[in-house]
């Protein structure tokens, strides 16, 4: 009698094991660790991407932080003609910005864009929000790696649009701020008002 080694999924094998007493068995997927975190970001994952939930837990820290009050918090208000800008930054026991907002408003407009960091200072996570007096609302959502690559965007219109609300954000990154302290202490040809 030979023996043949039959190649066959786990549920024919065992069939087959209790008919012959042969069975061999191949697994043609990797792990499902594996699995995970080779996957590409996409519209139908992302949400509960890995990549995605590891900077949503940075997000979740720094903002019980806000609440908790663990960050020295600064604001400053700068009149800049047709609008007007109010930044606030918390920072940690290091001096490292953690959290950085910036929120404009004009006559027809508003934006207020919130930046989240991790302990090395490196830039996560932006939230922007804009709302216009045609009734338009956005928000925008930009994910950023430990090296500060962009790895995913969303971004949502509800209305008419807001003419050049988002736009330096969505296809560059030149307009974003990297740096929070840097940001924070720039004034764009704006004038700081006084408290």
């Amino acid at each position: 009698m030979s023996l043949r080694l039959v190649h066959l999924t786990l549920p024919a094998c065992v069939a087959t094991l209790l008919l012959s007493g042969v069975c061999g068995v191949t697994y043609s997927s990797p792990p499902l660790y594996s699995l995970a975190y080779s996957t590409k970001i996409t519209e139908a994952n992302w949400r509960s991407h890995p990549k995605i939930k590891a900077i949503d837990q940075v997000v979740k820290s720094i903002d019980l932080g806000l609440k908790k009050r663990v960050f020295k918090s600064y604001s400053r208000s700068l009149d800049c003609g047709d609008w007007s800008e109010v930044k606030r930054i918390a920072r940690n026991s290091n001096g490292i910005g953690r959290w950085y907002e910036d929120y404009s408003e004009g006559q027809d407009s508003s934006t207020n864009l919130r930046y989240y960091y991790d302990d090395a200072g490196q830039l996560r996570f932006v939230l922007a929000f804009a709302r216009s007096a045609n009734g338009t609302r956005e928000q925008l959502r930009l994910y950023f790696d430990k090296s500060g690559k962009r790895i995913w965007q969303n971004h949502i219109v509800k209305g008419l649009g807001c003419p050049g609300c988002f736009s330096a954000y969505l296809d560059s990154d030149n307009a974003i701020a990297f740096k929070a302290n840097k940001a924070f202490a720039a004034n764009e040809g704006c004038k700081p008002i006084k408290p």
